[in-house]
């Protein structure tokens, strides 16, 4: 986790710390009791010579979407949800406001409305200078037929593009439509032999393990 590393130190110390940070959570991925279905969504990864692999393993975790959240960003395991804000003492330990401090800038994009969660209220407190939402979209793109919110894959080349134009950033990214409940019909390619192939039998188990592997 970025969180657990001396960030402050290893940029003062001009190590091999990534100017360019894309921060991805993807949404309701947990690991299957079948590892070859993990294998099999991280293969157009695994292939891809642009990454490279620090670390790889697994958490246990129980919790809401905003729960990982909160655990990925701030090292922080809350008791409730029904909050507007992380307290300041607690807030300036988050990995944007740690980020941003070093000059980093720092964007946060999820495709739901800003009021789930109160993300529009907190995103702010931990240190995001921009957010982005289905109501302050990067950019509009078509909408998912399972959740109320853009379509993750069609939010791609936005995502790059911000990169792109940006010299230092920490770019958040909490992805929607693999979100329950599935809809086939956000599948750019629905190919049911895949799920056999991995022995997935239920159809939404199906388009849960596509709507992951095409991201």
């Amino acid at each position: 986790s970025l969180n657990e590393l001396n960030v402050e130190k290893i940029v003062k110390e001009k190590k091999n710390f990534p100017k360019k940070i894309l921060f991805l959570i993807v949404e309701s991925w947990g690991v299957p009791k079948n590892l070859e279905e993990y294998y099999k969504q991280i293969s157009k990864i695994n292939s891809n010579n642009n990454f490279r692999k620090l670390h790889e393993g697994f958490v246990r975790y129980g919790g809401g979407t905003v729960t990982a959240e909160l655990r990925e960003l701030c090292a922080l395991y809350p008791s409730f949800l029904s909050f507007s804000e992380v307290p300041v003492d607690q807030a300036v330990g988050c990995l944007p406001s740690r980020l941003k401090n070093l000059g980093y800038s720092t964007f946060a994009l999820h495709g739901a409305s800003a009021q789930m969660y109160n993300r529009a209220a907190w995103y702010p407190t931990v240190g995001f200078e921009q957010s982005f939402f289905l109501d302050s979209p990067l950019k509009k793109v078509s909408k998912c037929y399972s959740f109320p919110g853009f379509c993750d894959v069609d939010l791609l080349d936005a995502i790059g593009d911000v990169v792109e134009k940006n010299e230092k950033l920490f770019f958040y990214w909490m992805t929607l439509n693999s979100h329950i409940p599935y809809d086939s019909r956000d599948l750019k390619s629905n190919d049911k032999s895949l799920c056999k192939y991995v022995g997935i039998d239920s159809t939404d188990r199906c388009i849960q393990f596509q709507l992951i592997k095409e991201l």
